[in-house]
């Protein structure tokens, strides 16, 4: 996995919850009538945050080694993993919902896109690190998620026109483990569940929000132990991802 830049980690996280009701958090929003207009569109902005790994940690002054729970890291990692994944969820739109999608290809040779990636992902940034415990991956050259969420309505009809989309898309796979563990010790299989934003032009709110699209647990254990492969993590994830990016849908899907 390639590390990229460190960048700020001042971001208020509120931004990366899912919209507030009067009745508590929603995991779902949808607003068909702003919906039936998207011909076409564009995910600009993905990246999966996952369990990391526990790590060895030797004491220089005693020598002795131990296990350290695992921290994460504030230095994002790049994955081909994660690049499948978010041309897998392009690919997912424009199967379930009939849209045209702009591939990423497409994108890293778009000026528009350019600068939208400049401004959110190079130098000084203000944003939240993936959290104690968490890595996040990102997909070579696109944005990381919730660069959408911090940038303005206007900014984003603009992104839109230099694409020639009615829509862009901000995704987030966020990867744990199922199994059953007594004292840490257990089966740790790969689950994904996918968050997504739809945006168009003239709305500042988001058109379609899913907050829980639930992928299908891997069969696969990782390991029994808090000591495993990010990258065999990473891989299962994908899989399972693919199951939640099938249950796309504007309409409750029954499971």
């Amino acid at each position: 996995m390639k590390r990229t830049s460190l960048s700020s980690l001042l971001f208020i996280p509120v931004l990366a919850l899912p919209l507030l009701s009067a009745c508590g958090l929603k995991t779902r929003d949808v607003k068909p009538d702003f919906l039936d207009k998207v011909r076409s569109a564009a995910v600009v902005s993905f990246s999966v945050d996952q369990p990391a790994s526990n790590e060895i940690s030797l004491d220089a002054g005693s020598g002795k080694v131990s296990g350290v729970a695992g921290g994460g890291s504030l230095i994002n990692e790049e994955s081909t993993d994660v690049e499948h994944m978010h041309g897998a969820l392009s690919e997912a739109f424009a199967r379930k919902m009939g849209w045209k999608m702009i591939t990423p290809a497409q994108l890293k040779t778009s000026p528009a896109y350019s600068s939208f990636f400049s401004d959110k992902m190079k130098g000084w940034q203000m944003k939240m690190p993936a959290g104690q415990g968490t890595t996040r991956l990102l997909a070579n050259g696109i944005a990381d998620s919730y660069s959408l969420l911090r940038t303005k309505p206007a900014d984003r009809d603009r992104l839109m026109t230099g694409l020639g989309v009615d829509a862009i898309i901000e995704g987030n796979v966020q990867g744990h483990f199922e199994g059953t563990t007594v004292m840490g010790i257990g089966p740790r299989k790969p689950r994904a569940n996918l968050s997504f934003w739809v945006y168009a032009k003239g709305h500042d709110e988001p058109i379609w929000f899913e907050g829980q699209v639930k992928g299908s647990p891997s069969q696969e254990s990782v390991g029994k132990t808090g000591f495993f492969s990010e990258k065999a993590v990473t891989k299962l994830a994908r899989a399972s991802a693919q199951t939640a990016f099938n249950l796309i849908s504007p309409t409750p899907v029954k499971k």
